[in-house]
């Protein structure tokens, strides 16, 4: 598979508590603008609220269902910080009780304090505005710096999100029914301790498809809504592509 970058890089320079949305207004829509904000803090982005925020991509460029999003993670967090960064997929856009996404977030809270990514599934709003989320936790750690991506691929009738950290492979989860199609990516969060953010986020389309489920040697990565590999794979050959416009 291949990368083709379409939006981004974003470095989210602006003074602290600007909104996103506000200091990129051409480009970024605030989803949650009634519940939370995502916010500019030390050139990065965070939630200023418990509540989770979203922002979708609204600028330049065409996406396709196939799409992915990276960022760096950063910040001074502790292990039992229940902070949330992350970005979205298929993300269509609306405003708080109609958007519709895949999201896909890291904590470091999660998975006994080792960290992990958890991806859900938002469907007008529901479940108040948290979704449900699919398969199981992607069970790794991070440091500040690291990078986290994740891409939305039709396999089948089905969608795989796959997970990745620093470009290798962390686990894959997938949604079998009544699956999301069009949108865009964007950038998600959640604010506890508040001294984790994200960064240098760019996203674009994944080309090059063949079946996201493949066997690689030495683990499993098969999957079905309700399982994860959490295997590491190793990195995948992928191809960058610049288009403007």
């Amino acid at each position: 598979m291949a990368r083709t970058l379409v939006a981004g890089p974003d470095a989210f320079t602006a003074a602290d508590s600007t909104n996103v949305s506000t200091y990129n207004s051409t480009n970024w829509a605030e989803q949650n603008g009634s519940t939370a904000f995502l916010r500019i803090f030390s050139n990065s982005f965070r939630n200023d609220f418990t509540n989770r925020s979203d922002n979708c991509w609204k600028g330049a460029g065409v996406f396709t269902d196939d799409q992915y999003f990276e960022l760096a993670i950063i910040g001074t967090w502790s292990i039992n910080d229940t902070d949330e960064i992350g970005g979205t997929l298929r993300n269509n856009g609306a405003a708080f009780g109609s958007e519709t996404m895949y999201r896909v977030f890291w904590s470091p809270a999660l998975n006994g304090l080792a960290g992990a990514v958890q991806v859900f599934k938002i469907v007008a709003g529901n479940n108040s505005h948290n979704g449900t989320q699919l398969g199981s936790n992607v069970n790794f750690g991070m440091a500040s710096g690291d990078l986290l991506s994740a891409e939305a691929v039709t396999n089948g009738a089905n969608v795989d999100i796959l997970v990745y950290k620093n470009n290798v492979l962390q686990g894959t989860v997938s949604d079998t029914a009544s699956v999301l199609t069009g949108g865009k990516p964007g950038i998600t969060g959640k604010k506890n301790a508040g001294f984790m953010f994200g960064d240098d986020w760019t996203a674009g389309n994944v080309t090059g498809v063949t079946n996201a489920s493949a066997s690689v040697t030495g683990a499993s990565s098969t999957v079905s809504a309700g399982t994860v590999a959490t295997a590491p794979r190793p990195p995948v050959p992928y191809t960058l592509t610049t288009v403007t416009g």
